[in-house]
């Protein structure tokens, strides 16, 4: 079974997210996702990014108020993603609540690159019918890849999450949730129809909440003769 894997690269520099990302690679990552919201001033060459990894990258500029990094203009933070769509990023992540969605999804298309719309909720898992009506408005927002990641405060949440990957079918998704509770649904997502998950390149550079390193998804796959 074949299980994409996506890892985060969250540095503060080109030259070294371009070093972790070619250990990723290495370590049989599948897509690499550059967190821009991360880099310092000037330090950002998004040409190096694109062209030194040869697996298709994400990029992603993501709000404080989504648990990112980024506190500056908007206007610069969006100008920022659509140069990657025409640098050669492969995937462009825009926040479901990012104004005027559907005219930069439209911008990032005509550049190339598929539109992933994803949604962040850090405080707990919503009920079925919110989560499907998330899902359902990032489709309608034209998304190619949809993404929703929640809080697991139970073991219940991550089933949620699993009856919503079975249910839905008209964008691939990318859904789990962060937190301790939450690392079932990281791992087994893409068994219940799940598009990738997400990992580090190292424990000491996690992203986000629960986040495994590449090492210890793939050993759990083997472990479960998944890969």
């Amino acid at each position: 079974m074949k299980i994409p894997i996506c890892v985060s690269i969250p540095v503060a520099s080109t030259k070294e997210a371009v070093k972790l990302a070619k250990k990723a690679v290495k370590q049989k990552a599948d897509l690499i996702e550059f967190r821009l919201d991360y880099f310092k001033n000037g330090k950002l060459e998004i040409e190096k990014l694109s062209k030194n990894i040869e697996v298709d990258k994400i990029a992603t500029n993501r709000l404080k108020s989504e648990g990112g990094k980024y506190s500056g203009q908007e206007a610069e933070r969006i100008k920022t993603l659509i140069e990657a769509a025409e640098k050669g990023f492969e995937i462009i992540d825009l926040e479901l609540k990012t104004l005027n969605l559907k005219k930069i999804v439209k911008t990032v298309k005509e550049a190339g690159a598929k539109p992933l719309i994803s949604f962040h909720n850090f405080k707990e898992t919503p009920s079925n019918l919110t989560l499907e009506a998330i899902y359902n408005k990032e489709v309608e927002a034209k998304a190619e890849i949809c993404k929703i990641v929640t809080k697991a405060k139970t073991f219940m949440d991550n089933v949620k999450l699993f009856n919503l990957l079975l249910k839905v079918n008209k964008k691939p998704l990318v859904c789990f949730a962060m937190g301790t509770l939450g690392i079932p649904s990281r791992v087994l997502s893409p068994i219940f129809g799940g598009a990738f998950t997400y990992a580090c390149v190292d424990k000491n550079f996690k992203a986000a909440p629960g986040q495994l390193t590449i090492q210890e998804m793939r050993k759990i796959y083997r472990l479960m003769e998944l890969i």
